[in-house]
């Protein structure tokens, strides 16, 4: 007989880390809620571990011949995705507790909590307890990195940030609603252009300790030259910004990173970034009518959209 529960859609996208890959499919299992499906885009060559989970009933498998960047390939899966719920999980994740998955779906089914946009968080233990990690937002585009100490039963609410893709769970609708992942970014800051354009349609972000789940960050598959990668960083932002906030917030950038560059400390590393921050203001220049055209666009098929328009889901 068909599973009432509502289907979820759990998406992971890899490169090189068959072994993390299958530690997350593992952790997957141990699950006490069972309707779910999971969809694997490699962006890696192909391997005898994604021809055997290609068979399996649960799970799908996208293989790209070549490295198609992070959103193009969470895209993909979207595109196929059959979940009510979509729970974007990183190949180097693992869940903790076996119920994690249950308290997902019953909170976001709970109508008293409809304004959720997502929940998420990343695990970090410390010796006076539980920490669950989120990220908040400046007016420049920047991360701030925040870590709360959770108690069982716990609940957080935030505005005005995201969760990281590690642990992302949101409804498909929205997902749809929004365009997906934006392809200007490749890699860097595209979850929290996903997560900021998401929470403008609901009111919070909740974390709570049984949403957790502990991200390995797993040096593999995803190295970058440090040089691109502080580079990406600052051009993305500045894309970020240019795409979500106000005109009068974007005038200020200049202003903001000038204040960014002179206060708090690390100095003199903020001054070796300033050739990144002026190269990456170069290029939303050069691509800003892009970038604001990229405001009105999806990136997802037309078909998944209409899922949603004949309650499909």
């Amino acid at each position: 007989m068909p599973s009432t529960l509502p289907l979820v859609s759990i998406v992971m996208i890899t490169k090189d880390r068959e072994e993390e890959v299958a530690a997350a499919l593992k952790s997957i299992l141990r699950q006490d809620y069972d309707s779910y499906e999971v969809i694997i885009v490699n962006n890696g060559p192909p391997s005898k571990l994604f021809s055997t989970l290609a068979v399996e009933k649960k799970v799908k498998v996208i293989q790209n011949e070549k490295n198609r960047g992070a959103c193009v390939a969470r895209n993909q899966a979207i595109n196929i995705a059959r979940g009510k719920y979509c729970w974007f999980f990183d190949d180097d994740a693992e869940i903790l507790q076996p119920h994690c998955l249950s308290f997902l779906v019953a909170t976001m089914e709970n109508d008293h909590l409809k304004e959720i946009a997502s929940l998420g968080g990343e695990y970090i233990q410390k010796s006076d307890g539980t920490y669950g990690q989120y990220s908040l937002l400046q007016k420049n585009g920047r991360t701030l990195v925040r870590q709360r100490k959770m108690n069982p039963g716990e609940r957080f609410q935030f505005t005005g940030g995201y969760f990281a893709t590690c642990n992302c769970f949101t409804r498909t609708e929205d997902v749809f609603a929004v365009g997906g992942f934006d392809p200007g970014y490749f890699f860097y800051g595209e979850d929290k252009d996903l997560g900021y354009r998401i929470l403008q349609r609901r009111r919070y972000h909740l974390l709570a300790e049984e949403s957790l789940i502990l991200h390995k960050r797993v040096n593999k598959g995803f190295q970058r030259n440090p040089f691109i990668s502080n580079y990406l960083v600052n051009r993305n932002r500045l894309r970020f910004c240019l795409r979500n906030y106000s005109l009068r917030n974007n005038v200020l950038l200049p202003v903001y990173d000038t204040l960014y560059l002179v206060q708090g400390r690390g100095r003199m590393k903020k001054i070796l970034e300033l050739p990144f921050i002026a190269a990456a203001y170069v290029w939303n220049g050069v691509h800003l009518a892009q970038t604001l055209k990229s405001k009105k666009i999806t990136f997802l098929s037309d078909g998944g959209v209409n899922r949603f328009e004949e309650g499909g889901l």
